[in-house]
């Protein structure tokens, strides 16, 4: 494997740190259209509701959309870790 230059490296480790950035907004993003659905939806289909078999199907969607928030929360964390790392060890070899 050819031996990247120095400029290749900076290049990698900018790319690395937008990444970075672009996750986390997509988490934050995803979060709050979670906890806006999770709070608003029983006033926003209120009559939908007011059918009791339909209620269990509903709470389901709200779970899916709160567990779906927390695991793409700790997937952009683990994988922000792991950019993290491989920026220090890029820097290093700098």
């Amino acid at each position: 494997m050819a031996k990247k230059s120095k400029e290749d490296i900076r290049f990698e480790i900018d790319q690395l740190r937008k990444e970075k950035m672009i996750y986390m907004a997509e988490s934050s993003a995803l979060t709050l259209v979670s906890i806006l659905v999770y709070f608003y939806a029983p006033v926003l289909f209120r009559d939908y509701l007011a059918d009791q078999g339909n209620q269990k199907y509903f709470i389901f969607i709200l779970g899916v959309f709160f567990f779906s928030a927390i695991f793409f929360w700790l997937y952009t964390a683990a994988s922000n870790m792991r950019r993290q790392r491989k920026v220090k060890n890029l820097e290093k070899k700098l």
